[in-house]
């Protein structure tokens, strides 16, 4: 199973490119934020690892067009989605972020049977169920551990990617892939910026120091964060 690559980022003032894939090269003074309430707060970096827990997303939703079905008041196409936890079987090591898991049957009880709305679900509408690794960490704002998704992390929250440590491009000087939560989305602290370019990570998790600084894009939008990240501090620029 091929994993998924996450967003690219583009190093920032003290780089030489600060362009990336499908946006052209632009200087990092044009992304620094404004002085005053407008300014994003600093980012306190924390450590999540994996749990040993999988949460699993079971939905099931119309094919059919809605003239056949009647149209959904809630949804406009009749869905639903139910959550199931399980202990994973899979070591840490090669557990990627998110895959489709197709090993339940159509008789599995956990499978919703009738969508908001009231509508039953017929034995040809469709099923599909996503595996996603559960992940641990102490927020630094929170007494309480943090159990989520890493689609659910938090900016700040700091992972380690295992499974991306087979690619060279992928992985710092230890060998290890590091992922940082950033408010446009994951960073691959590790990873090959647009030009080719590197950053260069220092110190232990959460507490890494990175140079240069990067400017991440949003993947659906060209929304921008430029920060730069010390001692587990990013510091919006």
């Amino acid at each position: 199973m091929t994993p998924q690559p996450f967003p690219d980022g583009s190093p920032g003032e003290d780089g030489p490119d600060t362009s990336r894939r499908g946006v052209g090269a632009r200087p990092a003074g044009d992304h620094r934020y404004p002085a005053g309430p407008e300014r994003p707060e600093p980012i306190y970096c924390f450590l999540i690892e994996d749990s040993g827990r999988d949460q699993v997303s079971f939905r099931r939703w119309t094919r059919r067009r809605a003239d056949t079905t009647g149209d959904c008041p809630v949804h406009g196409r009749h869905a639903a989605v139910r959550i199931s936890f399980h202990r994973s079987e899979e070591p840490a090591t090669s557990r990627i972020s998110r895959h489709d898991d197709e090993s339940f049957a159509p008789d599995d009880p956990r499978w919703p049977s009738t969508c908001e709305c009231g509508y039953r679900f017929a034995d040809d509408d469709h099923f599909h169920s996503l595996r996603e690794p559960l992940y641990v960490g102490p927020p630094p704002d929170q007494d309480a551990m943090m159990l989520v998704t890493l689609n659910q992390a938090p900016p700040g929250a700091i992972w380690r990617a295992p499974w991306l440590e087979e690619y060279r491009q992928s992985r710092g000087p230890d060998g290890h892939s590091y992922v940082c939560m950033l408010p446009t989305g994951p960073w691959l602290i590790d990873g090959v910026a647009k030009g080719g370019k590197r950053w260069t990570r220092s110190g232990d998790p959460p507490r890494f120091t990175v140079r240069p600084s990067v400017i991440h894009l949003r993947a659906d939008s060209l929304e921008a964060y430029c920060g730069l990240l010390t001692d587990g501090v990013v510091e919006p620029l």
